[in-house]
């Protein structure tokens, strides 16, 4: 291949369309990490640097779209929500229902 075949190659040469990397932290609405991923997921993200990702910390919250680092333990307790909480059987929380069913709704808060 002499340098005209090179350039003519170089010039009409149909290259791939090269794919941003990203680096995003999946969280639910209340700040606590789903997942770290390279993927375009459904659901709500924030951009991480590759220094977190690769931590992958999930003693964090998102707090205004920025990672916040729990410094104590965090404990969840299950409380009840009658508008956005699971629809649970009224004798036995383990059993969830329709919601057209007689219910009781409950929801994991989490507390540091």
């Amino acid at each position: 291949m002499d340098e005209q075949e090179f350039l003519k190659f170089w010039q009409t040469h149909a290259w791939p369309d090269i794919k941003p990397v990203f680096w995003r932290l999946y969280h639910d609405g209340q700040g606590q990490p789903i997942c770290y991923s390279m993927e375009d997921l459904p659901g709500t993200w924030i951009d991480v640097t590759p220094e977190e990702y690769q931590l992958a910390d999930l003693r964090v919250r998102v707090i205004n779209g920025r990672i916040h680092k729990l410094n104590g333990t965090t404990s969840r307790k299950l409380v009840h929500d009658n508008e956005s909480g699971t629809p649970c059987h009224p004798e036995d929380i383990t059993i969830v229902v329709s919601p057209d069913q007689t219910n009781q709704r409950w929801k994991i808060r989490y507390e540091n």
